[in-house]
């Protein structure tokens, strides 16, 4: 079985007694998740030099405030062993309040890039991503400044490899509010949100 990396992202204003439900999860699983400080100048940063670090197989980016089903992963584990041609598999996200209360779903249903052009969600959280897939992609898109850089990432990854869903609910995020905010400052050559798809187009990256 291929070997993974869970990384998880930390920053000042998450919570210890979160991030000690997040690891509960992996207590009787065989992955033992990878704390990361801080985010460097932003959350852009923090992410390509994380995965750019990772040497296992595949990874999994999460927050320490969210919740996983780490045994759920061995299901994507070995589809993407089985699979040379996809490099990354999906589950249903439960959205969750603070307490935990679940109020909705997001990831259910089919998934093509179209459909991704549309929801920046479609293609969120909890991830299995092929690590040497996921480093090519972020190098072509360094030099490049997103606002919201995740949904760039997974449009690109889309566009150039198979994307696996599976309807298992394997993560549960947690909305809250993160102090300092992981949205970068904005400046001159910031690439807003709803100019994503069109960079990404007139780069030739879509």
């Amino acid at each position: 079985m291929g070997t993974v990396t869970f990384a998880y992202l930390w920053v000042d204003g998450d919570d210890d007694a979160w991030e000690k439900k997040f690891l509960k999860a992996f207590k009787d699983s065989d992955h033992t998740p990878v704390r990361v400080d801080g985010y460097g100048d932003d959350i852009k940063t923090g992410r390509m030099d994380t995965i750019n670090s990772i040497t296992t197989d595949y990874f999994v980016m999460c927050d320490p405030d969210d919740l996983i089903e780490p045994l759920h992963y061995n299901k994507a584990i070995g589809y993407l062993d089985e699979h040379p041609e996809c490099s990354a598999v999906a589950f249903t996200i439960a959205n969750a309040l603070s307490d935990g209360r679940v109020y909705g779903y997001t990831n259910k249903g089919s998934f093509d890039l179209e459909t991704l052009k549309r929801d920046p969600k479609a293609l969120y959280l909890g991830v299995m991503y092929r690590t040497v897939s996921a480093q090519e992609t972020i190098n072509a898109l360094w030099d490049m400044e997103f606002e919201y850089y995740e949904w760039a990432f997974a449009l690109v990854i889309a566009k150039n490899y198979e994307v696996k869903k599976f309807s298992d609910v394997a993560y549960t995020h947690r909305h809250h509010s993160r102090i300092p905010p992981t949205i970068p400052e904005p400046r001159e050559n910031l690439i807003m949100y709803e100019e994503t798809v069109i960079e990404l187009e007139f780069k030739g990256l879509l």
